[in-house]
């Protein structure tokens, strides 16, 4: 394997581990005993995964695509589409299938969240590989600390989100393990795809751009049209732009 390989698979590890850091906190516990994921709304949460979606994928891509010419503005935009598209048949094929109360809840929002936040991990892991193999240490590693550091807090709220969602907490955690490995995948294929990054890493993020946005805003909808108090919708707004907030100033910030 080539020294670039290497490097590409090495900075996928980092960003997975980054987010297994940030699912690890999910056990963290207060003065009170009570777990930090239980401080955390769904709704904080989908709010910070709204955001990644708009800052860490679709952004990217747009900015890539505008680069690479009209040919790959309209490839970025039909792999958006695919990716909407993809998270809605999927819902609709997982809502046949009933929910195992006896398995912590566990329904279809749940399982389409978990293959959302794979979908998410997948070009995050490659763009780590590329920028720590691909450019000189000067430009990739902040591109690999941001990534790394902006992977902190949203392993925490994947893993909040899933509690919120009905998974018990040592599957919820699992899950936020599983989408870091995913992290480590994405920067090995990185490593074997060096000499085509350029091109497919735009489509590749915003497909899971399409995903991750059509899941989360589905299940704010839903949510939030099953309240008709509106303290309670206020609250659960407020919770909502928190969250994106938090993670677009984190975004920028880096």
């Amino acid at each position: 394997m080539s020294h670039a390989f290497w490097l590409a698979t090495l900075g996928g590890l980092v960003s997975a581990l980054a987010t297994f850091a940030g699912s690890a906190a999910s056990y963290a516990r207060t003065k009170g005993g009570f777990r930090l994921t239980s401080h955390i709304s769904l709704d904080f949460a989908l709010g910070m995964m709204l955001s990644a979606a708009g800052v860490s994928l679709l952004w990217p891509a747009g900015q890539a695509a505008i680069v690479q010419g009209i040919q790959a503005i309209r490839m970025v935009v039909l792999a958006f589409a695919l990716g909407v598209v993809f998270i809605y048949v999927l819902g609709n094929l997982l809502s046949r299938i009933p929910a195992k109360k006896d398995d912590g809840g566990v329904h279809a929002s749940a399982w389409l969240f978990v293959i959302a936040m794979m979908l998410h991990n997948l070009p995050e892991g490659i763009a780590s590989g590329a920028a720590l193999s691909g450019l000189d240490l000067t430009h990739g590693l902040p591109i690999l600390g941001a990534i790394a550091i902006q992977n902190l807090p949203e392993g925490l709220a994947t893993v909040a989100a899933f509690v919120a969602l009905g998974l018990r907490q040592r599957t919820a955690f699992l899950g936020g393990i599983a989408s870091g490995l995913v992290e480590l995948a994405g920067g090995i294929i990185g490593g074997f795809l060096l000499g085509s990054i350029d091109n497919i890493l735009p489509m590749l993020l915003a497909f899971a751009g399409g995903a991750m946005l059509f899941v989360s805003i589905r299940e704010a909808l839903e949510r939030f049209s099953n309240v008709t108090q509106p303290r309670k919708q206020t609250r659960m707004i407020r919770d909502l732009v928190l969250g994106a907030a938090l993670m677009a100033g984190l975004t920028f910030i880096l």
